[in-house]
């Protein structure tokens, strides 16, 4: 991956938000450059203490910091933590809103699973993207991406999730779950250890020990979809790990309802 063109990452809306990059990145419109995953410190650590760790790392030889000053970019100090959870963490899809350096780190969710949103986007295709949004589960834990963008860019980042329909969607902040920087790779939970009460849905996994450094839900902004939310399979949730787009849109999109988005998750 390292120094590719954003333009050459493969895509396919078909089986969006798929192929995403397997390691943390710096995003800028014209090359990609990995980031090596370096040991974050571990446990909770506040948002400055998480800025001068990263500003540190290694990128093409150089701090990340010093890239980004070199590039004319702006500095962590400027930035804030943005859940990437489907397109958006697509460098294909970054190259098209022209954002910027952007630095990507993986990242961990513990009792919250990325969900399909009961809406559908009509650009790029027919029948078009499902997005990609939060919900709570206990005892469930899977790999994202966190980018660190300046307010300029989350700007553009909700107004290309809006699609013309402002405030579709919503830069909330959320009051539960873990979500960390961590290097870990989460083994796949599959679809026979998630089963359904009538009333919730319970998870059959026991969420192994990650090291990472732990985000401040507080200062991390998290794209929630208001109008809509997130699909609702006859009260089951719509698991991006379980349904990949194409599946998801021939067999389940509207032929069920949706939660609101407050509903699957406590926001401040």
């Amino acid at each position: 991956m390292d120094e590719d063109s954003p333009r050459l990452w493969l895509y396919n809306p078909n089986t969006s938000p798929l192929p995403l990059p397997q390691s943390s990145f710096l995003y800028t419109d014209t090359k990609i450059y990995s980031i090596q995953n370096s040991e974050f410190l571990n446990g909770e650590v506040s948002i400055s203490d998480i800025r001068k760790e990263i500003a540190n790392i290694d990128v093409d030889g150089k701090r990340l910091d010093s890239k980004l000053s070199e590039m004319g970019q702006a500095s962590l100090d400027e930035r804030f933590p943005i859940l990437l959870l489907g397109e958006l963490a697509n460098p294909w899809t970054l190259s098209n809103l022209k954002l910027g350096a952007i630095p990507i780190f993986s990242a961990v969710l513990e009792n919250l699973c990325r969900v399909w949103s009961d809406g559908l986007d009509s650009r790029y295709s027919n029948p078009g993207v499902h997005h990609v949004t939060l919900a709570r589960s206990e005892n469930w834990c899977e790999n994202t991406f966190v980018g660190f963008a300046t307010k300029i860019q989350m700007k553009k980042m909700f107004e290309w999730l809006d699609n013309g329909i402002k405030g579709s969607w919503k830069p909330a902040k959320i009051t539960e779950g873990v979500i960390r920087l961590s290097k870990f790779e989460v083994e796949e939970i599959p679809k026979s250890a998630v089963t359904y009460n009538g009333e919730v849905e319970i998870v059959d996994y026991q969420i192994p020990t990650i090291e990472g450094s732990v985000l401040p839900l507080s200062d991390l902004f998290i794209p929630l979809h208001t109008r809509r939310g997130s699909y609702n399979n006859r009260g089951k949730l719509a698991r991006v790990q379980h349904f990949n787009q194409r599946d998801f849109h021939n067999n389940l999109f509207r032929k069920g309802s949706s939660f609101p988005f407050d509903e699957v998750l406590n926001i401040l």
